[in-house]
């Protein structure tokens, strides 16, 4: 994996291998290792100014659009060009005005003629891959994206019903369940290091979860000792998919958070705790509270 500085590609490496050791949906890809590109590309320009394996630009997300290692930025004859207008289709890898293509949203390439002929038909003109899957309009493309969704979570389900039915199976006569069950247990949650909490924090945000499905009992059933939430994100009044909590007390925060590492699925889906002070930008505890103590 690598990115332009080595940020986003060090978040998602991280997401991926927890994915792997978690997320039965992953772990059946036989996914082998995941390795990281340190520095990213900048830092790997840096140590082969004259390409080194490089090929093409690096598209960038600044006013450059792309960049090339310092030996051959001076020469644009020797940048091999991988791209071409969305257009009339000739190669071409340099990005104009502010077009983007009106199918997903990503900044369009066109060529210099094309976009000083200005004509009508430039409109029209969608990325390789909305071409590629033959997406035609913006609707078409959130239909698209939310039947992969359904599609992802209606699997999610049919593995947390097997998970709970293989857990049950597997109890034995002292009503101990197997160690691989996906169920939440309770009694394991405090066999588990509480994450260190210096700071004392009761507030935590919990994410992953299932936007269509998800209910307070279901989530009390694998983070306990939850004061109250706060489902909605705050700026716009929608649910992403994570929420905020509090706490009972600044311990049951740390057990909440601790309990990451082990094995607790929320309607199918891995839960993820981590803490969340709150900073003073916005009002806490929220005047439409969720009180759900106990």
């Amino acid at each position: 994996m690598y990115c332009t500085g080595g940020v986003r590609c060090e978040r998602a490496g991280a997401l991926l291998r927890e994915k792997i050791e978690k997320d039965p949906t992953v772990a059946d890809l036989n996914i082998q290792g995941v390795y990281q590109l340190q520095g990213g590309i900048d830092k790997y320009f840096k140590e082969y100014p004259d390409g080194g394996n490089w090929v093409g630009k690096n598209y960038t997300f600044d006013k450059r659009f792309s960049h090339v290692p310092e030996g051959i930025a001076k020469s644009e004859s020797e940048v091999e060009v991988l791209s071409k207008c969305e257009a009339c289709e000739k190669p071409w890898d340099r990005f104009r005005g502010k077009r983007r293509c009106p199918t997903c949203g990503v900044p369009s390439i066109i060529c210099s003629d094309c976009f000083d002929a200005n004509e009508k038909s430039l409109a029209s003109a969608q990325c390789a891959l909305c071409k590629e899957e033959g997406v035609k309009n913006k609707n078409e493309v959130k239909q698209k994206e939310k039947r992969e969704l359904e599609e992802y979570e209606k699997k999610q389900k049919e593995l947390a019903i097997s998970n709970n039915s293989n857990s049950n199976n597997n109890s034995n006569n002292n009503g101990k369940k197997d160690k691989d069950s996906r169920t939440y247990d309770r009694k394991a949650v405090r066999e588990v290091q509480p994450a260190p909490n210096p700071d004392q924090i009761t507030r935590v945000w919990i994410g992953n979860l299932n936007k269509q499905s998800v209910s307070e009992q279901a989530l009390i059933e694998v983070v306990p000792k939850i004061k109250f939430l706060q489902w909605v994100n705050s700026f716009d009044g929608t649910f992403k998919g994570c929420c905020f909590a509090e706490m009972l007390t600044p311990e049951d925060a740390s057990y909440a958070v601790g309990v990451g590492e082990a094995k607790r699925f929320c309607l199918g889906r891995p839960v993820y705790v981590n803490y969340a002070k709150a900073d003073g930008k916005s009002l806490w505890p929220p005047r439409d509270k969720i009180d759900i103590e106990g």
